[in-house]
């Protein structure tokens, strides 16, 4: 698989999650602990693809994009931009 397929797994797999689990609980982005969650999964994700994917440095700051991203478009209990 390449290295771009396997990130864009990675993707569907860690925004399904999200979806199923803690971007459906209202007001999500007043929590401290599922904010850090979030993040925390979206870090790991990105720091257990293929090594030549991105370096640490690289996961740090995609990560903060992702969570912008996501913080931007998924407002809670199911509620998304994409709905």
């Amino acid at each position: 698989m390449s290295n771009i397929k396997e990130v864009k797994k990675a993707a569907k797999q860690t925004i399904d999650e999200l979806k199923a689990e803690k971007l459906k609980i209202e007001r999500w982005r007043e929590s401290r602990q599922i904010t850090a969650a979030i993040k925390g999964m979206i870090y790991n994700r990105l720091l257990w693809l293929p090594q030549e994917a991105y370096t640490e440095e690289e996961v740090s700051q995609k990560t903060i994009s992702v969570y912008q991203h996501i913080y931007s478009n998924y407002s809670g209990g199911g509620v998304s931009v994409y709905a």
